[in-house]
């Protein structure tokens, strides 16, 4: 919008009212106060009128030097008046393509937009063009001008390929390199997006290995390459000197580079502190020996074997690695650790070294649970056995809808002894719930939180247990004492009698509740008569939330 405005203004435009007022998102003091420059710079109304003097007193001079620059509209041009950084903070409010645009306007504005700390490229904002030329050379255009300016300045580089057209391994290959060996890219983003694509995945296409170079002085990088053909491969050579962040989304590396992704990051990334991983294929064992990493993240990586040193490791992420292979050895050395989130199987040969102190530990299994002859299996225990001390236990427990026999699930997870608060997140997803909950509850005397994700349920469940807590009402009469519980949180409410009555049954084991949050599911619209149903929460909690979803917002009724 004010690159149209800026150039309008070149042809000598008459404006007739100020630009509008930018988006709340962009409307932060700094961003306003260059907006207020702009338009002031730019809105003829604020432009005092010319004066006219008798001849011989001098003041005919000063008059010229006022109206020298005016435009053709008769408003005066400020905008030019406005320091270099100024200007900067205008064309980053636009698209990059448009603030390349403004190079029109003069000499100096020819070579402004070179000076831009963010570069953002991306092939959804660039039209026309036969293939994937014409943002190919968009791209190429932008890197060689940005590369030449000197000084170096400090960038941040982005560049997205949505489209099939756009992909082409070769080209990617060498946008990575110019960046890399120019060394003016601070972080570097490189995602490769192509979902709709007709028929991609029953086509047999030739692997195309996009050649990642090393960046010596970029400190984060981040790359997603979703695209069936697309493998990665490292570089054989060079320290990636800066590196604290890499973040790996979607990604299969070639044969070569799973089996040195480990190597890469132990020895050639001196100062990486996080390292995430998610989606990964090509990695079925990865070792890592780094003195400076902090944070570790693996979601979805197929591998079999882990194996970290890290002697100032504090969180580690295992989500969904080990159960998609079978995963057959993992070895943690990290004293410094202070949380722990594992959602994943857990292999027979797990070692843990000493910890100083935990913090937090969230265990949850990865996906359905499986029943088999000898009752029901659970990976909670062999975890749980391997981080025996912890300040908070977080037991995430997700029950698969298909899922027969979750009585027996509750049952046989054995709770640690050393730890100060228990939270349990509970999802039955269509199950009936009320005695596989309360016969766990029963040894959870030191549950400080309890969160209930209910989802969505219709009629009656089908599983055996469902069937007995449906027809038995034994636990509803019973007394358990929780006497350390103080938040109650309840998501997806469909305030049934089921639920209505172990909500009731939770109060009476408990004297006073700090916090009770209540969420209805999204298609339920509380009536007065849930509302009165629900008035007794009033008098067990010092705060009673009561919320529903319409339109996608939480709108509080009690």
């Amino acid at each position: 919008m004010l690159a149209s405005l800026l150039l309008e203004r070149n042809r000598g435009s008459y404006f007739p009212t100020p630009p509008p007022i930018p988006s709340p998102s962009l409307n932060s003091p700094k961003i306003a106060k260059v907006e207020t420059l702009a338009r002031s710079s730019i809105h003829h109304e604020h432009v005092p009128p010319p004066r006219f003097t008798m001849e011989g007193d001098g003041s005919e001079a000063r008059s010229s030097r006022r109206v020298r620059r005016r435009i053709g509209g008769g408003g005066m041009d400020r905008v030019s008046e406005l320091c270099d950084d100024l200007l900067l903070e205008i064309l980053l409010l636009m698209p990059l393509v448009d603030a390349m645009r403004t190079a029109v306007l003069s000499r100096r504005w020819i070579a402004l937009w070179t000076r831009l700390p963010q570069l953002d490229l991306y092939d959804n904002r660039v039209g026309g063009g036969a293939g994937g030329a014409r943002f190919a050379g968009l791209v190429d255009s932008v890197l060689s001008r940005v590369a030449a300016v000197v000084p170096r300045i400090p960038r941040y580089v982005t560049i997205r390929v949505f489209t099939e057209a756009n992909f082409d391994a070769a080209r990617i290959t060498s946008w990575a390199s110019l960046v890399a060996a120019h060394r003016f890219a601070v972080e570097f983003h490189l995602w490769v997006e192509i979902v709709n694509v007709a028929e991609l995945d029953s086509r047999q296409l030739p692997e195309e290995i996009v050649d990642f170079p090393c960046f010596e002085t970029t400190k984060s990088i981040s790359l997603c390459l979703m695209y069936i053909s697309a493998r990665l491969a490292l570089p054989t050579s060079g320290v990636f000197a800066s590196l604290t962040e890499l973040k790996l989304h979607i990604v299969h590396f070639s044969e070569v580079a799973g089996a040195a992704i480990g190597e890469v990051v132990s020895t050639r990334c001196p100062c990486l502190e996080t390292l995430e991983m998610e989606k990964i294929i090509g990695v079925l064992e990865l070792t890592l020996h780094s003195a400076s990493l902090v944070h570790l993240s693996l979601t979805l990586v197929k591998m079999k074997e882990l194996h970290v040193v890290a002697p100032k490791l504090q969180t580690v992420t295992v989500a969904s690695c080990f159960i998609l292979c079978n995963g057959r050895a993992v070895s943690i050395s990290a004293p410094k650790l202070q949380r722990v989130r594992w959602t994943d199987a857990c292999p027979e040969q797990t070692h843990v070294g000493p910890i100083e102190r935990l913090h937090k530990l969230v265990v949850g299994e990865a996906t359905a649970q499986v029943e088999w002859l000898g009752g029901v299996h659970s990976n909670f225990d062999m975890i749980m056995r391997h981080f025996r001390r912890t300040d908070i236990l977080e037991l995430l427990i997700p029950i698969h809808p298909e899922f027969i026999g979750h009585r027996q699930l509750m049952e046989n997870i054995i709770l640690p002894h050393h730890y100060s608060a228990l939270e349990l997140v509970v999802e039955p997803n269509k199950h009936m719930f009320g005695a596989s909950m309360v016969f766990l509850l029963r040894r959870c005397n030191g549950l400080r939180a309890l969160h209930v994700c209910l989802g969505q349920r219709k009629g009656v469940g089908t599983c055996l247990s469902c069937f007995w807590d449906h027809t038995s009402s034994s636990w509803r009469n019973e007394t358990i004492r929780l006497n350390y519980l103080e938040k109650l949180v309840i998501n997806d409410f469909n305030g049934t009698s089921h639920e209505l009555d172990f909500l009731k049954f939770i109060c009476t084991c408990v004297a006073s509740f700090r916090k009770i949050t209540l969420i209805f599911a999204e298609d339920i619209i509380p009536t007065p008569g849930v509302h009165d149903k629900l008035g007794f929460l009033r008098s067990k909690a010092c705060s009673v939330e009561c919320y529903y979803i319409f339109n996608k917002a939480h709108v509080r009724f009690m």
